[in-house]
């Protein structure tokens, strides 16, 4: 470990003589985050993304992810969470349709929510993260005739399904036209990942593990339109309610 906080700083020495060059800044890059130097990571990335406009090194921004998380001082998180928030905003705003950079990026406004703030707005952005995950995941060509990728995508449907269900009972006595628009899209999403799926129900043989997440997806799916479901009846009992009224 000691060689590479050496090997640290004299990348960070060099970037002063060299600092248009996008190959040191890449290897200060995997230094800091190997060696847990996060606050310069996020900024190693920044200066990459100047340089090479649309860099991508999906390992660097998991690690980045899970050491926030795991990081103990309060105070210390929120700011690191503040600055990758920004960097993974500047980041998907380049590459709109990662859908592993949209999956962190919720991740990373997930841990937030959970452990620090317990907004409804930040639990909204991971939300709108992972709808964003699962719309770039249906881009991918002919998805459904790779099982690996496509059971990927099963499981990212399952998990915007789980969301969905703890999204429901926060906003139970509150804003349901905002919860009607929210669950119509997904119930869209993940009906059109389901018919992907779907498609490879003839195949001879299939991962058990396929299977099984695509019987999860199905109940995730079943959960959004009951749930919508029960939303209009609410809706429409309101409306008779204030036209008996008048």
């Amino acid at each position: 470990m000691g060689d590479k906080h050496k090997a640290c700083s004299a990348l960070k020495e060099a970037l002063r003589c060299d600092y248009e060059n996008w190959k040191v800044w890449e290897n200060y890059l995997l230094v800091c985050t190997d060696v847990g130097e996060r606050e310069e990571t996020v900024r190693a990335y920044h200066r990459l993304l100047d340089l090479r406009d649309k860099y991508m090194d999906e390992d660097v921004l998991r690690i980045l992810v899970w050491s926030i998380a795991s990081e103990t001082q309060e105070s210390s998180r929120g700011g690191l969470y503040q600055k990758t928030a920004q960097l993974f905003g500047r980041l998907t705003s380049k590459i709109v349709g990662n859908p592993t950079v949209w999956q962190l990026y919720s991740q990373l406004h997930r841990n937030h929510y959970e452990e620090i703030d317990h907004s409804m707005e930040t639990f909204d952005k991971a939300l709108r993260c992972l709808q964003k995950a699962v719309s770039s995941t249906l881009q991918t060509p002919a998805i459904e005739r790779d099982v690996a990728k496509l059971n990927g995508s099963v499981k990212l449907g399952v998990e915007l399904g789980q969301t969905c269900r703890q999204f429901a009972e926060l906003k139970k006595n509150v804003e349901h036209e905002a919860m009607v628009r929210t669950l119509s899209s997904v119930k869209l999403s993940l009906r059109s990942l389901l018919a992907k799926a779907k498609k490879l129900e003839d195949e001879p043989v299939l991962s058990e593990d396929l299977t099984h997440n695509v019987e999860r997806l199905e109940s995730e799916l079943s959960f959004v339109i009951d749930c919508l479901g029960s939303l209009k009846q609410a809706r429409e009992g309101t409306v008779v309610s204030q036209q008996l009224q008048q």
